[in-house]
């Protein structure tokens, strides 16, 4: 029974209907809007940690191509100017991408 209750694949009404048939249980209203709301509300908990997720995702990559860029820059300033130190190059690849 709880099987069929955390099922994914089934919507409020079809665990409704499977309590109903399979189990022979006979559910008030009020229960059955209960499982409704219990399953959008799980459906809504699995969509928020998705946002999160791609959001997560987005701000990694963000994070990932400033560093490639800076690093591009400073190797751009080193080829410019040999005498340049890393980090000196680093301080003008900074200056220019803030």
């Amino acid at each position: 029974m709880l099987t069929d209750l955390f099922d994914e694949r089934m919507n409020g009404v079809e665990k409704v209907e499977r309590l109903k048939d399979a189990y022979g249980l006979k559910l008030t209203r009020e229960v059955e809007s209960e499982v409704s709301d219990m399953c959008s509300y799980a459906a809504a908990m699995e969509n928020k940690g998705i946002q999160q997720g791609i959001q997560q995702g987005i701000q990694q990559g963000i994070d990932m191509e400033k560093i490639d860029t800076l690093e591009r820059v400073t190797q751009n300033y080193m080829k410019q100017d040999p005498t340049l130190t890393r980090e000196e190059a680093e301080e003008k690849a900074k200056a220019i991408l803030s």
